[in-house]
């Protein structure tokens, strides 16, 4: 078998990450001399089983919900206009949208300085 040397998959996720370069050195080490089905199902099995490794190792959890207050609904609104408004200013550069864009940010600050106390 060809040694692997990283590149781009058919879904477009580059190869060359830990998870690929782990299932490649696997991959490398199936025996070329299967003839049964019984020999098909423990190769199966043993590539699901290393899969599986893989992929718990390099898993982590995360909390479902942290104990952050939720923020009321103006407050959201405000933030999203505010990441819109610097959006657009990174977009289409202008005195005007970068005016909007800080206007937003001093409304979203002092809405959350209000908020906290």
């Amino acid at each position: 078998m060809e040694e692997f040397s990283g590149a781009i998959n058919v879904v477009g996720v580059h190869t060359s990450t830990p998870y690929y370069r782990a299932l490649f050195r696997f991959v490398d080490h199936i025996r070329n001399d299967i003839v049964s089905t019984d020999d098909i199902d423990n190769a199966i099995g043993a590539l699901a089983n290393h899969i599986r490794t893989v992929v718990e190792s390099s898993s982590r959890t995360v909390p479902a919900k942290s104990d952050r207050r939720e923020l009321p609904g103006d407050v959201i609104e405000l933030i999203r206009d505010k990441n819109a408004a610097f959006r657009g200013a990174g977009k289409y550069p202008s005195c005007e949208n970068r005016f909007r864009a800080r206007a937003l940010q001093r409304k979203v600050k002092a809405r959350m300085k209000e908020v906290r106390n």
